[in-house]
């Protein structure tokens, strides 16, 4: 940066409109859901954040890292809402209170895991791999899952629809 002392205003201003670019994620991920349904929109949403993730780490300058920020952020912020919809389906109704407790649970663990694990990172192999290990992570999710849909799904979802169960009794 030509400005160094900016850096902070500018890391504020980033993860402000971030927050933004996510909030209304959640309710283009929501509609997009009811059009071509959840797991096509949660596949299709980890995907383009691990795309727009990786060239994070080696971005030249302030505004290319703020586009990749906002498209991330809007992705990632059409998962959750899309993933409710999923446990939702997944879970009986005198269970429903009990898992989403549990979505909630593992939502806020990992809003307080990765700043930590991300600062961790980029103190000990520096701050491009912050952004390329989620970047990977949020692929091979978006690849797991698009394997888990092409399987016998009936069958999975009695396995997800078991291990939720005993989560959350």
């Amino acid at each position: 940066m030509e400005e160094p002392q900016r850096v902070a205003s500018l890391a504020g201003q980033i993860l402000g409109a971030g927050a933004l670019a996510a909030a209304l994620g959640s309710l283009v991920g929501g509609r997009l859901a009811t059009r071509v349904g959840v797991w096509t929109t949660v596949v299709g949403a980890l995907s383009l954040a691990g795309v727009a993730s990786l060239p994070q780490a080696v971005v030249s300058s302030v505004a290319e890292l703020f586009t990749l920020r906002l498209v991330a952020a809007f992705a990632l912020g059409m998962v959750i809402p899309v993933a409710n919809l999923a446990v939702r389906a997944a879970v009986p109704p005198e269970r429903q209170g009990a898992a989403f407790g549990v979505a909630a649970s593992a939502t806020s663990a990992a809003f307080g895991l990765g700043p930590l694990g991300g600062g961790l990172l980029a103190a000990s192999f520096g701050f491009g791999v912050p952004f390329l290990v989620p970047g990977v992570l949020l692929l091979a999710a978006s690849a797991a899952l698009l394997v888990f849909s092409v399987v016998d799904v009936p069958r999975y979802l009695r396995l997800l629809k078991l291990v939720l169960a005993n989560l959350i009794s």
